[in-house]
């Protein structure tokens, strides 16, 4: 019987290069000389690596040879564009890593829920529409409405943000994205149907990071069905922006409850709502002239005077509340190897990624996967995860 040799993929060796942001030029150099057209026509499948380069590349990006030679997932055409969170601050570098990491993410995802089965997808109504510009104000408040009414919220403070949304089948990653203008990103994957999202861990403040969280779910809830088109219209994507500012603002404090919260709207009052709604002031500013508690003109008094008490680097309990961390793929690996009694070295082969890689992704600590394999796992029998039919 014939067999064929494996192919080395180009498109991993543009993916491992993108997320270490480097040139072809730069890569070449480190690998002791090898040309630019050398490198280009690997990434291009138009030329194969030595054995030699390709151990050196291993070594160089501290990856797997079975990476290299694993056909990238194609993105399906009815996936969402990717969502950015400060997408005109940043840079096309930035965002190329970013989206990089999010496709390994996504990767993750689907190793892991191959061996276990995830909690369940449950999300209220997606809106369809192809233009954000038609999304109306009073669409972007029912919407986080019924979000609160789908998972029983009521009017009540927000918790734990990321157990909430993980628990209801979205798969949340923090991590270092290198970039302070990059705070989050998001994209809703098909056919599988999958919400990502994607935080910066860099953004080390609590209520930045719940609002960027429920700014994600806003563009996951709001923009499903924009256009590819409409979404790099740079005018339109101001318009989304702004959409999913507001949605976070909604989502995070109710209309009502909000308003009947702050009849005293001043920054003491905001300062004291703050240890409540756990909601940045600054939020909660913009929410005082969404719900019409405050006119234009009072809002720019307000942030004025936010100003003046040197609020806008730091506001009060931000140094107190640590960020919410996700642990859902955490649970994923205890319970894959305690319950399910799967060994850590072959759960990281089947990745074909490094230990580093994959602890990053999954907000998983330094050294869960042991750099020898004497290191065991206690099982938590944890109750969001159920094993896959064939698995004994």
């Amino acid at each position: 019987m014939h067999h064929t040799s494996p192919k080395f993929m180009g498109e991993r060796l543009q993916q491992a290069r993108k997320a270490r942001q480097i040139t072809q030029g730069e890569l070449g150099e480190a690998l002791g000389g090898i040309s630019v057209k050398s490198i280009s026509a690997y990434e291009k499948n138009e030329n194969q690596p030595s054995p030699a380069t390709i151990d050196a590349l291993c070594a160089f990006f501290n990856l797997p040879q079975s990476f290299f030679f694993t056909a990238v997932r194609e993105r399906h055409p009815s996936s969402t564009p990717v969502f950015y969170r400060s997408r005109a601050a940043s840079t096309k570098k930035d965002r190329d890593r970013a989206e990089v990491y999010l496709s390994w993410f996504q990767e993750l995802v689907h190793t892991i829920c191959s061996q276990v089965n995830p909690p369940p997808l449950s999300v209220p109504f997606r809106l369809n529409t192809q233009n954000p510009a038609h999304i109306t104000s009073q669409d972007v408040e029912r919407c986080a409405l019924q979000a609160r009414e789908h998972w029983g919220l009521g009017e009540e403070p927000i918790g734990h943000l990321c157990n909430l949304l993980e628990t209801h089948g979205v798969f949340i990653s923090r991590m270092s994205l290198g970039s302070e203008e990059l705070n989050a990103l998001s994209v809703w994957v098909m056919p599988e149907n999958v919400p990502l999202i994607v935080l910066n861990n860099d953004r080390d403040c609590y209520t930045l990071s719940r609002f960027d969280l429920a700014h994600e779910l806003g563009h996951l809830l709001l923009h499903s069905g924009v256009t590819q088109e409409n979404f790099n219209d740079a005018a339109l994507f101001k318009v989304m922006e702004e959409q999913a500012h507001h949605f976070a603002r909604a989502f995070l404090l109710p209309f009502r409850a909000f308003r009947e919260d702050a009849w005293l709207s001043n920054l003491d009052m905001l300062r004291h709502l703050k240890s409540k709604w756990f909601t940045s002031i600054g939020a909660m500013i913009f929410r005082l002239h969404d719900v019409g508690l405050v006119t234009e003109s009072e809002m720019a008094n307000l942030w004025r005077n936010y100003g003046r008490r040197g609020w806008r680097n730091h506001e009060p309990f931000d140094d107190v509340w640590p960020p919410e961390e996700p642990d859902l793929f955490r649970e994923a690996f205890e319970y894959m190897t305690g319950q399910l009694g799967l060994s850590k070295d072959m759960l990281l082969r089947e990745t074909r990624l490094s230990a580093d890689l994959v602890e990053l992704l999954c907000n998983l600590p330094y050294g869960f996967f042991p750099r020898s394999s004497s290191v065991e796992v206690r099982g938590l029998g944890l109750i969001r995860f159920t094993p896959k039919a064939q698995l004994k």
